[in-house]
């Protein structure tokens, strides 16, 4: 194991093993490195907006939506990619 894969490790184990999980999904759906999808996870999850919003009473609910705002982010990278290439139908791709 590299020093670059230590750090990803070390960043993830900071994380809780779902969310832990769900990155790993969304790196294999969207096929973006780990420490892209924990960068963009740590940057939802540490925005003003998921902080300071008051409809998320628990922690686990701020961090359930920041995952999913990664995996947001991703997918319109991916629907955006399709339709620069011309790619039809790129609403059914995962």
């Amino acid at each position: 194991m590299n020093m670059e894969d230590n750090k990803v490790k070390a960043r993830q184990e900071q994380i809780p093993q779902a969310i832990q999980d769900k990155v790993q999904v969304i790196s294999k759906e969207f096929n973006v490195p780990l420490e892209e999808v924990i960068d963009q996870y740590l940057t939802s999850l540490n925005d003003n907006f998921v902080q300071q919003d008051p409809q998320f009473k628990t922690e686990e609910e701020r961090e359930e939506y920041a995952i999913e705002l990664s995996r947001a982010h991703f997918n319109t990278i991916l629907l955006k990619s399709c339709k620069y290439y011309g790619i039809m139908n790129a609403h059914v791709l995962p």
